[in-house]
């Protein structure tokens, strides 16, 4: 849209460009104050759109805006957003389980939940953070991967963003959450439902979703407190960093470590 309007100078390219610069402003808070890291590409962006806004405000004598120009700024966009949603794959919809997982599962000899097939081509330890988006996206890809027919195994394992050392409720949660869950026959149905609600957000609770899934919820929060859960946290996340791993998400295929994309050509 600044585009076409920048091309036809324009009136309407300082009121696009202006919303740009706001947004732009928006995201820096969010990333600073919610998120808790910055990503530099990201941030040039927003420099950029600061930038054009300002010079938008001061180019002289603008066109009087028409329906033309109003048309092809606002339009053009338009169309494609249309076309983007009808032909893009739909990552974004996260599979939810809550009615229980459509493949096998179980455990393997260290504890750990895995869902797919007992005989797999792969064994692929997944290593994600419940609150990262990348996290989310790549594990409903591979989860798609699975219910389409693909011969993996996918073993769930955890880095977290915080150190699982730390004793406050908000630190952790959602994987001691997981882990809780998974003590009451549930792990992969919160799973799927902690990706879908958490990812990319703040702290949420996971109690709506032991409700949902119709956990006892006495036994559920005194789990996701206790002294044995706590320790089980930290063990996983110094397992991680054992492994260094330090990115997510990361995948671990016979010992050799992968990244998302990486990993979808194998199992592809």
């Amino acid at each position: 849209s600044m585009l076409v309007a920048a091309v036809k100078r324009s009136r309407l390219l300082f009121p696009l460009a202006a919303f740009s610069a706001v947004a732009s402003v928006a995201l820096f808070f969010e990333s600073w104050l919610h998120v808790g890291s910055f990503c530099m590409f990201c941030e040039a962006v927003h420099v950029v759109a600061i930038a054009l806004a300002i010079v938008a405000w001061r180019m002289p004598e603008p066109e009087p805006l028409d329906r033309k120009t109003l048309a092809g700024a606002l339009g053009v966009p338009a169309v494609l957003l249309v076309l983007t949603h009808i032909f893009i794959p739909p990552y974004w919809v996260f599979a939810l389980w809550t009615e229980g997982p459509p493949k096998p599962t179980g455990t393997d000899e260290d504890g750990r939940q895995w869902i797919g097939v007992e005989q797999p081509d792969f064994v692929l330890h997944e290593f994600v953070d419940y609150h990262c988006p990348h996290c989310a996206i790549s594990s409903n890809l591979m989860k798609m991967e699975l219910v389409d027919g693909a011969s993996i195994q996918i073993v769930r394992r955890h880095q977290p963003r915080n150190r699982c050392t730390i004793r406050k409720p908000q630190i952790c949660s959602s994987m001691r959450a997981a882990h809780c869950a998974g003590q009451q026959g549930k792990f992969w149905e919160m799973d799927s439902w902690l990706f879908a609600h958490v990812a990319g957000k703040g702290d949420v609770s996971a109690r709506p979703a032991a409700e949902e899934l119709g956990m006892d919820l006495e036994a559920f929060d005194a789990c996701v407190d206790s002294e044995a859960t706590w320790e089980w946290a930290a063990a996983e996340a110094n397992a991680a960093r054992k492994a260094r791993v330090i990115d997510t998400p990361t995948y671990l295929i016979d010992g050799k470590k992968y990244n998302a994309k990486e990993a979808r050509a194998l199992v592809d």
